[in-house]
């Protein structure tokens, strides 16, 4: 997590020098008063959360949240979006979460290459990847098809899970896990025992 505290610019890339001189060069240019408008129009009140997509160095990032103290900037501070998706997907704690495995996750997505990749993974899926399933939709799954999910998570309380998939699938083999979205990390032992039954039955 980068904060005012550490640095005054958040490096965009790998490397922090050609950010330091981007913030240097766009002040001289005058745009420390766009961004200082830019902070004004958002109209951000305290206790909100703030996404700004591509925010570059961090620079407008890092002037709202010294303007409207109490405020999540979601640019500065990776763990808060990863986590609240963890919490909210997964219907659980962070308590529920091995405790290495959740520094190993917080190592990852603090790169600015596995942000990146993140985004273009949510691109691709309301982008190119709507093409390539339109392409092939009205062809079924032939194989055996295990559909496993928890049912705490959101996607089993707004679908009905089996269906939807024998939409897709000629052949669906229910399976249901407590938890939510992440309950192979919650459950480990329990996922990986389903999973090889049906690996060896097909059930």
């Amino acid at each position: 997590m980068t904060t005012t505290e550490d640095r005054e610019y958040l490096p965009a890339t790998s490397r922090h020098l050609p950010a330091t001189f981007y913030d240097t060069f766009s002040r001289l240019l005058g745009a420390r008063d766009a961004h200082w408008r830019l902070v004004a129009q958002a109209g951000i009140e305290p206790g909100q959360s703030v996404l700004e997509i591509g925010c570059g160095t961090g620079s407008v990032l890092l002037l709202a949240a010294s303007a409207v103290p109490g405020t999540s900037m979601i640019g500065l501070d990776p763990d808060y979006f990863y986590e609240t998706c963890l919490l909210g997907w997964g219907a659980t704690s962070l308590a529920g979460f091995d405790q290495e495995q959740l520094a190993e996750y917080r190592r990852c997505w603090r790169k600015p290459e596995m942000i990146h990749g993140s985004c273009s993974d949510y691109r691709a899926a309301a982008s190119i990847d709507l093409e390539h399933d339109g392409a092939d939709i009205g062809t079924k799954v032939a194989c055996p098809t295990l559909v496993f999910w928890g049912e705490n998570g959101l996607m089993h309380k707004l679908f009905d899970m089996e269906t939807e998939w024998k939409k897709r699938c000629a052949n669906v083999v229910p399976a249901r896990s407590p938890g939510g979205h992440f309950f192979p990390d919650a459950f480990p032992a329990e996922t990986a025992a389903r999973l090889m039954r049906f690996l060896d039955t097909g059930s």
